[in-house]
C-alpha cells in the first residue's frame, strides 16, 4: 500500500532533542498522506466525519423533473379530449429515488471507512517506532496514552509526542527560530527550490510577527548558540530548554554549562586549578547542587 519506507523518510530515530530540527511534524506529515484517509485526518488536524468517507444521506430529499401524459379538453371542440405532455416536479428521499445508487454508494463509504481504521492503527504504530527508546518511554507514560493508542487517535497521539518531545516549548517562539535555523532545499530539483522558498517566507513572516526587531535578533542569537550545542554531551540541559516557552540568555546558559562540564569531566585546565572539587562533584552526578561544586572547587 504504502511508497515510502520510514527509514528512508527518518534515517534517524526521533529525539526530544531534534524533534524541531530535522522537522519531524512536517516530514510525518508527508510520510502519513500513504495512508489514505487517516493520512488525511492527520494532515487536516480534524477527525473526519461519516461526509468525508462518502456516506450518502438517505433522508436527503431529491428533486428531479418529468414528463406526464395528460388528458385535457380540445380546445377547438369541447366535446372532445386530447392528450398533452405536461413537465411536473417530483421529490422524494434520495434512497428511494435511486436505491441502487444509494447501496453502491454506502457499500463504498463503508469501505472507505473500513480501511481508514486499519490505516489508523498502523500509523499510530509507525508514530511509535519513529521515536528513540527514550521518548517512546515518555510518550507511552503520558496520562492520556492509554486512551489515545486504544482508540487509535493519531491527533491525540501526535500531540502526547510533541509534548514530551518540546512540552511547552511547541509554542515558544524558538520553535520557529530553530526551523529558520534548520530549512534547507531537499534536492535539486524545482519542486524543491519552490518549496523551499516557500516554507522560508513563510518561517520569516512568522518570525517577524513575534516581536520587534531587537526582541527577535537576540532570540535568534540565543537559538542560534542553543541548536549548535551538542546534542548528546547536553541531552538533560537540552530537554529542559526544548520544554520550556522561555529560553534562558545564551551567556547564563552558556556558564551553567561550563559548571556542568566541569562537574563532570575533572578537566584541570577548566578548573584552572586543583580538580579535587571536580571530582567530589562528578560522584555526586550530573545533578549535583552548582553551589555544592562551586564551594568545593573554592576549598
Amino acid at each position: 500500500m504504502t511508497s515510502l519506507r520510514r527509514r528512508d523518510v527518518f534515517p534517524t530515530e526521533v529525539t526530544a532533542e531534534n524533534f524541531v530540527s530535522i522537522e519531524f511534524e512536517e516530514k510525518f506529515g508527508l510520510y502519513a498522506a500513504q495512508f489514505g484517509f487517516a493520512g488525511k485526518e492527520f494532515n487536516l488536524r480534524k477527525k473526519l466525519e461519516d461526509k468525508d468517507f462518502g456516506f450518502p444521506n438517505p433522508r436527503i430529499t431529491v428533486k428531479w423533473h418529468e414528463d406526464v401524459e395528460e388528458e385535457v379538453p380540445d380546445p377547438t371542440d369541447a366535446s372532445k379530449r386530447i392528450t398533452i405532455t405536461r413537465t411536473v416536479e417530483r421529490y422524494g428521499r434520495y434512497s428511494e429515488v435511486n436505491p441502487e445508487r444509494y447501496k453502491g454508494e454506502l457499500a463504498q463509504a463503508l469501505k472507505n471507512k473500513a480501511q481508514y481504521k486499519s490505516d489508523l492503527q498502523t500509523l499510530c504504530s509507525e508514530l511509535l517506532l519513529c521515536l528513540d527508546k527514550n521518548l517512546r518511554q515518555s510518550v507511552t507514560q503520558h496520562e492520556k496514552y492509554k486512551e489515545a493508542h486504544g482508540t487509535d487517535d493519531i491527533l491525540e497521539l501526535f500531540n502526547i509526542v510533541k509534548e514530551c518531545a518540546i512540552g511547552r516549548g511547541a509554542f515558544s517562539v524558538y520553535t520557529h527560530l530553530i526551523r529558520f535555523l534548520t530549512i534547507r532545499q531537499k534536492s535539486n530539483t524545482a519542486a524543491d527550490f519552490a518549496e523551499y522558498t516557500k516554507n522560508y517566507e513563510d518561517v520569516v513572516t512568522d518570525i517577524m510577527n513575534l516581536g520587534t526587531p531587537a526582541d527577535v535578533l537576540k532570540n535568534l542569537f540565543n537559538a542560534k548558540f542553543i541548536e549548535g550545542l551538542n546534542k548528546e554531551m547536553f541531552r538533560d540541559q537540552l530537554s529542559e530548554v526544548m520544554g520550556s516557552e522561555k529560553w534562558p540568555d545564551r551567556k547564563e546558559f552558556a556558564a551553567k554549562l561550563r559548571r556542568f562540564v566541569i562537574a563532570t569531566t575533572g578537566i584541570r585546565e577548566a578548573m584552572g586549578g586543583s580538580a579535587e572539587g571536580v571530582v567530589v562533584a562528578a560522584k555526586q552526578g550530573r545533578n549535583a547542587p552548582w553551589c555544592a561544586i562551586i564551594a568545593e572547587r573554592e576549598t
